[in-house]
């Protein structure tokens, strides 16, 4: 093998595809060992038989890889886990859409991303079992592990501990007790921070719209996934 070129292997997710040519694909994953990286697939969109299926959303693979200066290329993929329940229902396939995206726009490329890895799959698992609800919670733990989570401990207006109950003041992104706050859209503190406890489907839909706002206004443009997100003025 020639210098500067060698095979890795990687353990990750699938976040991203696109074509390439007329043949080839640029698979985008999220992985623990390089964080975010685009692999070139070629032949993979004449042939399925090479990679036998398993380039597609969601799915977790073990891959291996030629690197290069450049695109890496992808040689084979295993599949681990296909998340094919993610596929019955069109809720559980908005919320997955979403979630990737939100962890390819946080996730770094070509560093250890084995955290924010992690709890992508708790999101998605979840999501596989039909647990729409639950994978909401994995949206606020994204944010915290790259680090543009506000603090839901305190009122960002008055300072003083927050309640159970917290509202997101979408202008200034900080959360705000519900005395400070001009909406009445408040959810659960804890799951404001991605925590499980007694929380309702409109709470979690308030949550994931929430997230988006802050992660929209990090990047400085807009989530293509967050489309189809029903509107917060909708989940009371």
């Amino acid at each position: 093998m020639r210098a500067g070129i060698r095979q890795e292997t990687l353990t990750g997710v699938i976040l991203h595809l696109r074509n390439a040519g007329e043949s080839n694909r640029v698979v985008e994953v999220l992985s623990a060992e390089e964080g975010q990286v685009s692999l070139l697939a070629r032949g993979a969109r004449n042939s399925r038989k090479r990679f036998q299926g398993a380039l597609d959303l969601f799915v977790s693979l073990r891959l291996t890889c030629t690197v290069r200066p450049g695109l890496w290329s992808l040689e084979a993929a295993e599949v681990i886990d296909p998340r094919l329940g993610i596929r019955q229902e069109l809720a559980r396939l908005m919320r997955a859409s979403l979630l990737v995206e939100v962890a390819k726009a946080l996730a770094p490329e070509h560093q250890s991303a084995a955290r924010l890895l992690d709890v992508l799959l708790e999101g998605l698992d979840a999501l596989d079992r039909g647990e729409t609800r639950v994978a909401a919670l994995a949206f606020p733990k994204l944010l915290r592990i790259a680090g543009i989570a506000p603090s839901a401990t305190r009122c960002g207006r008055c300072g003083r501990p927050a309640p159970e109950r917290v509202a997101l003041d979408l202008t200034r992104g900080l959360f705000v007790c519900p005395s400070c706050a001009k909406s009445s859209l408040h959810a659960p503190a804890a799951t404001w921070c991605g925590q499980a406890g007694d929380f309702t489907d409109a709470d979690a839909a308030l949550v994931e719209a929430g997230v988006v706002t802050l992660v929209e206004a990090h990047l400085g443009r807009a989530l293509s996934s967050a489309r189809a997100l029903t509107p917060p003025s909708r989940a009371r």
